[in-house]
């Protein structure tokens, strides 16, 4: 069972997205046949007179694709920058395992070399 408030939110929802969509119908309808006089100069095409929904369709394509490039280029060297930190700490891990388990040997080592009870006993006077 929907309560009221989830039905007012329905229909909110449906007016806003149905108010938008309207109002894009009716831009494109009014601007249809608009001519922009100056001429667009692409790196490859020069358009004389271009169509207005030409010159927004292909500056919101350039610019939602350089938005996106530059997002992409941003976490890639974010992602390199937090692997090579991951491999520091993981080779540091390593060497400071490795140097724990050398002095473990040679604790037990120097243990099972020196089996004298005299271990407190001063040094011998001449």
């Amino acid at each position: 069972m929907q309560t009221l408030w989830q039905k007012l939110w329905f229909y909110t929802r449906l007016v806003l997205i149905s108010a938008g969509a309207l109002a894009v119908l009716l831009f494109v309808i009014f601007n249809f046949r608009a001519k922009v006089m100056p001429e667009v100069n692409l790196i490859f095409w020069k358009y004389q007179e271009p169509g207005l929904l030409l010159v927004l369709l292909l500056t919101a394509f350039f610019s939602i694709t350089g938005w996106w490039l530059f997002w992409t280029i941003f976490r890639t060297i974010r992602q390199i920058t937090s692997a090579r930190d991951r491999a520091r700490l993981d080779r540091m891990q390593r060497e400071m395992d490795e140097i724990k388990l050398k002095a473990a040997r040679l604790q037990t080592k120097a243990a099972a070399s020196t089996p004298s009870t005299e271990i407190d006993s001063p040094p011998p006077t001449a």
